[in-house]
């Protein structure tokens, strides 16, 4: 019969192998001892644990901003959402344009979609559509028929195999502004060798 204190003994017995710590170093996450040719030049993270951390981007000075526009219950396209909200919307984006210079911006919206399966019950699901990115600058300014026509050429594609879903309301309306510098290059073109 094993008992928990000839267990005990059996393991303390057994010998722990650790491998040569010239040949091998101890992740500081997962604890395992790797070969170096594991490990980046900078940090005593494995490459494996570096991977698993959360990715995430920024901009010019770490300036990220979201703004919510209030939904009114009689917002059933994005038409007629943009246009009862254009001067608020206009409103925000020459602040943030005033203050920064130079901005970034795209639209996330969240909507409900339903259709009819029959005797009387209805089918909703949500969708979430975000509007292409738009440079805005005193030279440049927001474009906002653009932006409800991009969301509803969306709206559209997501519906155009006959799924019968309409769009119900709009639940959520987020501007996202991202603080850009017009200096920096955003293509290369390659030049002649000549």
């Amino acid at each position: 019969m094993i008992t928990l204190t000839s267990l005990t003994r059996a393991l303390r017995s057994k010998p722990v192998i650790v491998p040569d710590s010239c040949d091998h170093v101890q992740c500081v996450n997962c604890r395992r001892y790797l070969p170096s040719h594991c490990y980046s030049d900078t940090s005593k993270q494995c490459l494996a644990c570096t991977r698993k951390l959360a990715q995430t981007r920024s901009s010019v000075r770490n300036i990220v901003n979201e703004i919510s526009i209030l939904i009114a219950r009689g917002t059933e396209s994005f038409d007629s959402f943009v246009t009862m909200n254009s001067g608020v919307i206009q409103a925000f984006v020459e602040d943030y344009r005033r203050n920064y210079g130079s901005i970034c911006l795209h639209v996330r919206v969240d909507a409900i979609f339903t259709r009819d399966v029959g005797e009387g019950l209805l089918q909703r699901i949500p969708a979430f559509f975000s509007s292409a990115v738009q440079d805005i600058d005193c030279t440049q300014q927001l474009d906002l028929q653009y932006v409800a026509a991009d969301l509803s050429a969306q709206a559209d594609h997501w519906n155009s195999r006959g799924s019968g879903f309409v769009l119900e309301r709009i639940t959520k309306f987020v501007l996202v502004f991202l603080s850009i510098d017009p200096c920096m290059a955003l293509h290369i073109f390659p030049l002649p060798n000549d």
